[in-house]
């Protein structure tokens, strides 16, 4: 290989480090332990960490809004000169057997064991309290 080709080869290969490293450099910061964070200039955790947006002012209200009700309609009396009548129809009732009917059996569920040992369970950093039931409800 000449040296002019080389020296490109290593060009390429860093240009490539320096993106993966800019855009790896906030896991890797936020994943840093505290002790070892503490140690990091200020200026370095503020350029490498995701700021927050910040809150949405308070609307200028010059007053509260007036509730504006729709008209509604009016009930009426209405005169019929003939009475309405309901039809009524009468529906025999059917007798009912007296006998019993009894359900189907269910099947015994199984006893439940003594003591039981999970495994596999993970660790979740949660970032803010670290709690251990916490993290084993997330685990369940």
């Amino acid at each position: 290989m000449t040296r002019r080709v080389r020296l490109g080869l290593w060009l390429a290969v860093l240009l490539a480090s320096n993106v993966a490293g800019w855009f790896f450099a906030p896991q890797i910061i936020a994943n840093i332990p505290g002790r070892w964070r503490f140690y990091l200039p200020p200026s370095v955790l503020v350029a490498i960490t995701t700021p927050l947006p910040p809150a949405l002012p308070t609307p200028n209200l010059t007053g509260l809004p007036t509730v504006v009700r729709p008209a509604t309609a009016t009930p009426t009396a209405v005169f019929s000169p003939f009475p309405t009548t309901i039809p009524t129809t009468a529906t025999a009732e059917t007798a009912v057997s007296p006998t019993p009917t009894f359900p189907a059996p269910t099947a015994t569920p199984d006893p439940l064991p003594d003591a039981i040992t999970l495994d596999n369970l993970h660790i979740i950093p949660q970032k803010f309290n670290n709690c251990g039931p916490t993290n084993l409800t997330i685990s369940l």
